[in-house]
């Protein structure tokens, strides 16, 4: 199967929601994404995020860009 570059995530503002995702390398890229908008929209919710990748030097998004 290929890759159709859709996602979604379902909408609930003024709730709090808890979302988790997984992602591994470069398919952080995408989670980024959807990460910062479910929690524009509902800033209640909290978003945990499993992110692994084979060494420390190949880290894509380094921790000082979660922070605003």
């Amino acid at each position: 199967m290929t890759p159709t570059g859709r996602s979604a995530s379902h909408q609930r503002p003024m709730r709090r929601v808890f979302t988790s995702a997984f992602a591994a390398g470069s398919g952080i890229t995408p989670i980024l994404s959807i990460v910062k908008g479910v929690l524009a929209r509902e800033p209640d919710s909290r978003f945990f995020l499993f992110y692994g990748n084979r060494s420390s030097g190949g880290i894509a998004v380094s921790r000082s860009r979660w922070k605003n």
